[in-house]
């Protein structure tokens, strides 16, 4: 395995990380708690420290609870990174990043994942509602507190990256990049690289559709979220 530095944030982590939503029980099939176990255990054996959840992952934050479970051994190997500002309200997804959520599902998330600390804390989403003062500066708190290592944003452009750094220091962005979806290469990864902001690129192999397991068409079971994705109905 290989290891890189993550921006400027001071942790180091692998190459390749694990990413959990599927593990969360909604939107997704074909896996179990017992195969979600087993994968993290297989990836941590393979050399793969960071492991990146999100508050919102499963109706009641089932990935984050399986997260915690499989590293509760292995706490000091792994980087571990989850999302604040958005959840569930039982039939919608909303976005929340204004501070009053922020810190509740920060404790939360610490609860779930039984763990004192998180080494990377990212908002998930813009949220349009809230300043991005307001976010930044209560993840900045979180920080010197000692709830959180290191500060990251998910889906965000060059601009709004900007508007967040001007309040807290940013040390990574997480946007999707595999070979079917290259936007970020245009504006989002020189602007990371120039400000040393570590990317996190998620969907490298778009949901599966690239591994070469899935034929033109492929039906998944009721449920799965790939069945409404155009790239997989050929």
């Amino acid at each position: 395995m290989e290891y890189r530095a993550l921006g400027k944030s001071g942790l180091t982590v692998s190459a390749i990380g694990m990413g959990c939503w599927p593990m969360a029980g909604v939107g997704w099939t074909g896996i179990d708690d017992k195969a979600s176990l087993a994968a993290l255990e297989a990836a941590m054996d393979g050399g793969i420290t960071l492991i990146d959840t999100a508050y919102m992952y499963g109706r009641s934050g089932e990935s984050e609870r399986l997260v915690g479970r499989a590293i509760a051994s292995r706490r000091e190997e792994i980087v571990l990174a989850t999302k604040c500002g958005m959840h569930w309200d039982g039939t919608n997804i909303i976005r929340d990043s204004s501070r009053k959520c922020v810190l509740a599902q920060v404790e939360e998330s610490l609860r779930r994942l039984n763990t004192d600390y998180i080494d990377l804390y990212q908002v998930h989403m813009p949220d349009e509602n809230t300043p991005f003062e307001e976010t930044a500066a209560t993840l900045a708190e979180l920080k010197e507190q000692g709830k959180i290592r290191a500060i990251g944003v998910s889906n965000y452009d060059v601009a709004q990256m900007k508007a967040f750094a001007r309040h807290a220091p940013l040390h990574s962005d997480q946007p999707p990049y595999n070979l079917l979806k290259r936007d970020i290469e245009a504006e989002i990864l020189p602007y990371c690289r120039e400000n040393r902001i570590g990317v996190i690129s998620y969907w490298p192999l778009y949901k599966g559709l690239l591994t070469g397991k899935y034929g033109r068409g492929h039906r998944f079971p009721e449920g799965d979220n790939r069945n409404e994705d155009v790239r997989f109905q050929g």
